[in-house]
């Protein structure tokens, strides 16, 4: 599989924004939305794949875990 360096990823979720600043994985660019929310801007590299993949594996996590409690 080839990375197009040139892809970018954008969200608003602070705690995604937070993750991703936890492992080193930082933002090219921010702006404010229409409706006043921080979107940040991030380049997609193999590295930030392997952050963004560890990050829905822990959102799965917690979602199973609630499931069964």
């Amino acid at each position: 599989m080839t990375e197009n360096m040139n892809r970018t990823f954008e969200t608003t979720n602070r705690e995604l924004e937070n993750f991703l600043y936890a492992h080193d994985i930082f933002y090219t660019r921010w702006y404010k939305s229409h409706d006043f929310l921080t979107t940040w801007v991030y380049e997609v590299t193999p590295e930030f794949q392997h952050v963004i993949n560890e990050y829905s594996y822990v959102l799965e996590r917690r979602r199973q875990r609630k499931l069964s409690a």
